[in-house]
């Protein structure tokens, strides 16, 4: 038993799971947030579970889910978060890890139409995987041409007219 104070690896408050043993707690090794370092606990920083035991009631559900790989738009960014496995991250987590997230990168942009994503960061974020959320892409405004096209973005559908506003 690990007397309270600063040497205690706990942090300084602990919410206690259903399931003997695991907690939702700080800590004092700030590396340890996020990683699956821990034998099944959740660390979070110090000043983040300080104020968090105190939103949180007594019997309020937990429910964990395992994605390693999590893309969303926040405004118009482009956001990717991805997980290593392991702490020890091999080549060939590596490869599954980028398989996974291609997959997931074209599924939201088949969904998101105009986003635009940067290779390279999406690279960097596989090869890290330390669970870290990056941008990596944005959505991209479009303004309406001035002219349109025949049977095309012609509100009354006339041959190619010109589009017009009116405000």
């Amino acid at each position: 038993m690990i007397p309270p104070g600063p040497g205690n690896p706990l942090g300084s408050h602990a919410l206690m799971l259903s399931e003997k043993g695991y907690l939702i707690h700080g800590t004092n090794k700030l590396f340890g947030v996020g990683m699956q370092v821990s034998h099944g606990c959740f660390r979070m920083y110090n000043e983040d579970i300080s104020r968090f035991v105190y939103e949180v009631s007594k019997g309020t559900p937990v429910q964990v889910i395992h994605e390693p790989v999590k893309i969303g738009l926040k405004g118009n960014e482009v956001w990717l978060e991805v997980h290593r496995p392991e702490e020890d991250y091999s080549q060939q987590d590596r490869e599954q890890l980028w398989k996974q997230v291609q997959k997931k990168v074209e599924d939201f942009r088949q969904k998101m139409p105009g986003v635009e994503v940067k290779r390279m960061a999406i690279e960097l974020a596989v090869d890290q995987a330390d669970g870290l959320p990056r941008m990596v892409g944005e959505r991209l405004t479009r303004v309406a041409d001035e002219s349109a096209g025949p049977m095309r973005s012609t509100p009354d559908g006339n041959k190619g007219e010109k589009q017009r506003l009116w405000f």
